[in-house]
């Protein structure tokens, strides 16, 4: 009983955690021995780390087995192809796999969101079942980079004519560390520059990133001065 009210508790921050540790660890995989399966090996690390991440959301998004049940049906489909475009390494199957993944991540940020607007009194479960969804929309959008580049490789400029980043997605490199750093800098509208949309679609994907990436921030913080206000003056009367 103790550890079932430690996990209702703690849930969503142990998701934000195991989504920090898969997100910075991307950008590690570079430092891995050269060797013929130093590829394989980073992105099996990859999906350990994304899996560990997924499961822990699975069963923090909600109660409910019908939920729990989809969620963990579409991330095995995603698991799935991802393994077997590993083997494989065809376009289509790629394409199919990240399909799956960003209909997985919308479908685990539905949960969230529905958790941080009924939730009764801002707690730490809810602070961080906000923070988790800023993540995943992060990591969902980095798929749909992904998605844009297999399209066409000329999507986004790269620094200095750099060749490693999304260009070359279909040569097995960049262990989607280009990606999710350009959605993480989009998200948060840092926009270093590095990075640039050079197509209408990564253009207007790109941007509305960066807007729904404002708004979100703005009803966050207008959802948590509201609740608690409410909770001090119920507190008070």
């Amino acid at each position: 009983m103790a550890q079932r009210h430690w996990w209702t508790t703690h849930r969503f921050g142990v998701l934000t955690a195991m989504q920090f540790v898969y997100i910075v660890s991307l950008g590690f995989h570079q430092a891995l021995p050269d060797g013929v399966g130093r590829h394989a090996l980073g992105e099996l690390i990859s999906l350990m780390l994304f899996g560990i991440a997924s499961l822990v959301a699975v069963f923090a998004v909600s109660d409910k087995r019908a939920v729990r049940f989809t969620c963990a049906a579409l991330f095995s489909l995603f698991t799935a192809f991802y393994l077997l475009e590993m083997w494989l390494a065809h376009p289509a199957v790629a394409v199919t796999q990240y399909v799956v993944g960003i209909g997985f991540l919308a479908y685990v940020i539905a949960f969230a969101t529905i958790f941080f607007f009924h939730t009764p009194r801002v707690t730490q479960n809810t602070l961080f079942s906000a923070v988790s969804t800023y993540l995943m929309m992060a990591i969902a959008w980095a798929m749909a980079y992904t998605l844009i580049a297999y399209a066409d490789p000329r999507a986004f400029n790269l620094p200095d004519g750099d060749a490693t980043g999304f260009s070359i997605f279909q040569g097995r490199d960049g262990f989607a560390a280009t990606p999710m750093y350009y959605s993480l800098v989009t998200l948060t509208t840092l926009g270093y520059g590095d990075i640039t949309p050079a197509t209408g679609p990564a253009r207007m994907v790109s941007a509305m990133q960066a807007v729904v990436g404002q708004l979100f921030i703005a009803i966050v913080v207008a959802r948590l001065v509201g609740l608690h206000l409410i909770n001090q003056f119920s507190d008070d009367a």
